[in-house]
């Protein structure tokens, strides 16, 4: 019967360590040709009648957003498409403009999830909401990366972004290399100092909050920006010869940033949103600022893909001088490596709810 896995459950499983393994062996696969990445998805229209108590009405744009990435990893057995539907807020802040998903169902909840099913059968297995999985995959995959691009001996660690993605970037890095100390700035201070406290006793490392980003960078070997902002907060005057970046949004880093790097490493070659809008998707604020979106195929082909470094296919770093950028794209395939070590283990524990397959698996009679 398929499970029905929630968030707490999730988070009883998942740690940063398992999530960093099964991302690793995907995106090995991947690059050995033996798993496959659906063209990411995103459906948007006007929300021009939404109510959301709380929120000021001054005229600051809402949009509906249905996205939807897929992928299959046959040596595991799983295919999986991890689906959201959204309200998203467009807002203007004293540090820029930024993009908030708003929980709008019932309850103040939000409405997203894996389905994860068997290659070999067909079936549902499980039904995972996507939350906690999220962000620690965004993490986990940044990990992943520096563990193939950073200097080995990368011992400074970056954060712009004191969030729920930051708090994941810190675990990975400290996972990756032997990270011992981390500065984070976000634009209000009792944010950010509540969160160096928080993830030094998480991480066990010297965790220090920062007055401003270029503070946080200087002298860096990993730089992870982590916000929900739609205008640059990485700019390229602050690089220095032998780090390694990554961020969670492409718009995050200037375009001059891209420029300056002397290696860039993707998921796939390509922008990571296929954007259908009612209205036109020059409608949606962010899009045009998207650096990818104007490259050349050239441009493209000069990116290098993280599944072939992983699978030993193409090289990392090879200089310790080198400017690397990890464009860290969400797809399908982080959702089904972690989705099935999450199944996996929620039977061998027991959680989760158990569903009838007849909820979801169809008699053949109305399949002709």
């Amino acid at each position: 019967m398929p499970l029905i896995l929630t968030n707490s459950d999730v988070e009883k499983l998942l740690t940063m360590d398992l999530c960093m393994e099964a991302l690793e062996y995907a995106y090995g696969e991947l690059g050995r040709d033996n798993a496959v990445m659906g063209p990411v998805q995103r459906i948007m229209a006007p929300a021009e009648n939404a109510v959301v108590p709380g929120l000021r009405e001054d005229g600051s744009s809402f949009f509906y957003a249905y996205s939807a990435m897929a992928a299959a990893l046959p040596g595991w057995d799983v295919a999986a498409n991890r689906q959201d539907s959204d309200l998203l807020h467009y807002v203007t802040t004293s540090s820029g403009n930024r993009l908030v998903r708003v929980p709008a169902a019932p309850g103040e909840r939000f409405c997203g999830f894996v389905l994860l099913h068997r290659i070999s059968t067909g079936e549902l297995l499980a039904v995972i909401h996507d939350g906690f999985l999220q962000k620690t995959r965004v993490g986990g995959l940044a990990g992943v990366a520096a563990k193939y691009l950073a200097r080995k001996d990368a011992a400074v660690l970056a954060v712009i972004g004191s969030g729920w993605q930051a708090s994941a970037q810190v675990e990975a890095h400290c996972l990756a290399r032997p990270i011992r100390e981390v500065r984070v700035y976000s634009s209000t201070r009792q944010h950010r100092e509540a969160f160096a406290a928080e993830m030094a006793r998480k991480v066990g490392v010297k965790v220090v909050a920062v007055d401003s980003a270029e503070a946080a960078v200087g002298g860096a070997a990993i730089v992870a920006t982590a916000t929900n902002s739609i205008e640059p907060v990485l700019r390229a005057a602050w690089l220095e010869p032998g780090m390694f970046i990554t961020s969670v949004k492409e718009v995050e880093f200037e375009p001059e940033v891209y420029e300056r790097c002397d290696l860039l490493v993707a998921n796939r070659r390509g922008p990571i949103w296929s954007r259908h809008v009612v209205g036109g998707a020059e409608t949606i604020p962010e899009h045009g600022r998207e650096i990818w979106y104007r490259w050349t195929q050239e441009e493209w082909e000069a990116v290098r893909l993280l599944g072939t470094v992983v699978a030993g296919r193409a090289p990392g770093r090879t200089s310790e001088s080198e400017i690397i950028a990890f464009m860290n794209q969400g797809e399908g395939l982080q959702f089904a490596a972690v989705g099935r070590r999450l199944y996996d283990m929620a039977l061998e524990r027991g959680l989760g709810a158990k569903a009838p397959h007849e909820w979801f698996h169809q008699d053949k009679q109305y399949i002709p």
